[in-house]
């Protein structure tokens, strides 16, 4: 029996290979134009080394990061470990990342039946540049899982799709590593599928439960697995499990403030679908049009098909579903979710545009075809316009580091204490506006001096990447000792902002910030004369 299966599996390996060679023989115009199009929005970002913010505490790393166990990620824990043990590297992180996100795409592309080359390729290049994908990519630490959970996704849709009998089970292992890379892939799943039952119904004209049974039973399984393989991480490794992602959800909120939360979602939801500037850095109203347009698409193959009524509703309704799935978790979200929490965003834009296209009159796949061409253009603008407002910042913080190393080595030369520098301590913050040239989303255009109100861990670490000695943050115990000095020494930029105080840099950009002042009034067992006025 075993030796059956083997062969059988060597069979259809075989096979595989044989296929995936003509494929890539006879697909050679897409997979160039989908390449182009990968470097047009992520070349400038996949030929620099950009640190984003969370990127300067992953440059002290010299080994896999054990929090992507803690949170629930041991798919990513694995990439980490045998592919990028140290992530904060130019180039290679965001390749892997494109090399798999497009052969996720083509995977789609062939399960889905997408025919024709234009369609193939703005289909393809849709999923692979709408401009949210940006706010991920731009972390070497994770992007690489990324690219890889995209394909994982599609693998499994097309293990299903594609193998024979049994072995269509096989799609469990892909989705549970997905998941296991990152839950957000959990709509991306979702969507994907979703998609290719919409496609295969209005092509069929029937819609069939024996579908629906294996999917929902392939995707249990799968959940079951990741699951699984969860807990024997948690027992094996003695890894308690975080309270970070926890933290970021609630059903009691939802239930008491429902409508907050839903206009909350419809707000977001309408800015992302509209091409809003608060999204993607820049006015994309087209992407808002062709929306519409792919809607009338779908409606009319909706239309022509030989679907009962009643069946065209329910398309119509999924279809509708489909575009609501990247947003679902924002619901238990408080109605907020940040822009690397929307994964799934590019495939249902993708599969939807799929959708409207089908076989609908030339005069509708043409301006479908035009409007996303020119959508794409603009996703690359906004992608690069994105990854350029983190490099200046970066490049504004790196100055301004480089003035107050000046300053610290002056005030080291002034000092007189003997004692040997252990700790910074962080007064205030420097708050830089958003501009034009460098907008403010989310981290990009994010400062350094900013971050967190001022943060000495965060400060501390990023001066580490420009040669600065490694000064722990002041323990929240001691902070209060420095209210006076800090409240007598003038802000930055002016002399004597920057002071050593006994084993204490003491940097101070400004007043204590709320979240200063929050932190050191919370800390139990100071002496009353140093807070009382500081904490009132």
């Amino acid at each position: 029996m075993l030796t059956k299966i083997t062969d059988s599996l060597s069979d259809w390996a075989d096979r595989a290979g044989s296929d995936i060679q003509t494929y890539l023989k006879e697909h050679t115009e897409l997979i160039l134009a989908l390449a182009v199009t990968a470097v047009a929005a992520y070349g400038f970002e996949l030929f620099s080394l950009n640190i984003t913010i969370d990127e300067e505490i992953f440059a002290t790393y010299s080994e896999p990061v054990f929090a992507w166990l803690i949170q629930g990620r041991w798919g990513m824990y694995l990439l980490n470990r045998f592919l990028f043990p140290y992530t904060v590297l130019p180039f290679v992180p965001l390749f892997v990342a494109l090399v798999f996100h497009m052969a996720a795409m083509l995977l789609l592309l062939e399960v889905w039946e997408v025919k024709s080359t234009p369609a193939q390729i703005i289909v393809g290049a849709i999923g692979l540049t709408f401009p949210t994908l940006a706010y991920m990519y731009t972390f070497s630490t994770l992007n690489f899982g990324i690219g890889i959970g995209f394909f994982s996704a599609a693998l499994s849709l097309y293990l299903y799709a594609r193998a024979p009998g049994i072995y269509k089970y096989l799609a469990v292992l892909p989705i549970a590593f997905s998941i296991a890379i990152y839950q957000g892939f959990i709509p991306v799943l979702v969507s994907i599928f979703l998609a290719y039952l919409l496609a295969k119904w209005i092509r069929t004209g029937q819609v069939e439960l024996k579908i629906i049974l294996p999917i929902a039973l392939i995707h249990l399984l799968g959940f079951a697995l990741y699951f699984l393989l969860q807990r024997w991480v948690t027992i094996i490794g003695d890894v308690r499990a975080s309270t970070y992602i926890a933290g970021l959800f609630s059903s009691r909120f939802l239930l008491e403030n429902f409508g907050i939360v839903a206009g909350r979602i419809g707000s977001l939801l309408a800015r992302v679908y509209f091409g809003d500037k608060s999204i993607h850095s820049i006015e994309i109203p087209t992407l808002g049009l062709l929306m519409v347009i792919a809607a009338i698409g779908l409606f009319l193959n909706l239309l022509r098909s030989q679907l009962l009524p009643l069946n065209k509703i329910l398309i119509a309704l999924l279809a509708f579903v489909l575009l609501l799935v990247p947003f679902v978790g924002g619901f238990f979200m408080y109605g907020s979710m940040s822009m690397r929490f929307l994964i799934a965003l590019p495939v249902t834009v993708a599969a939807f545009l799929m959708l409207g296209i089908g076989d609908n009159p030339r005069i509708i796949r043409f301006l479908i075809v035009l409007l996303a061409g020119f959508c794409i253009f603009k996703f690359t603008v906004a992608a690069n316009h994105l990854f350029a407002a983190s490099q200046l910042a970066l490049e504004a913080d790196r100055a301004t580091a480089s003035r107050l190393i000046l300053r610290f080595e002056d005030a080291l030369s002034e000092s007189e204490s003997m004692e040997k520098l252990k700790y910074m301590e962080v007064v205030g913050y420097l708050e830089r506006p958003p501009t034009e040239l460098i907008p403010k989303a989310e981290t990009f255009g994010a400062s350094f001096f900013q971050i967190d109100q001022g943060s000495s861990m965060r400060l501390g670490y990023f001066l580490q990447t420009l040669g600065f000695p490694e000064l722990e943050p002041l323990p929240l115990e001691r902070r209060a000792q420095m209210i006076e000095t800090a409240n007598a020494m003038p802000a930055w930029p002016e002399k004597g902002s920057i002071a050593i105080v006994g084993d204490i840099l003491l940097i101070k950009f400004g007043p204590y910030s709320d979240t200063q002042r929050l932190a050191i009034c919370a800390m139990q067992g100071q002496p009353q004369a140093l807070v009382q006025d500081f904490c009132e």
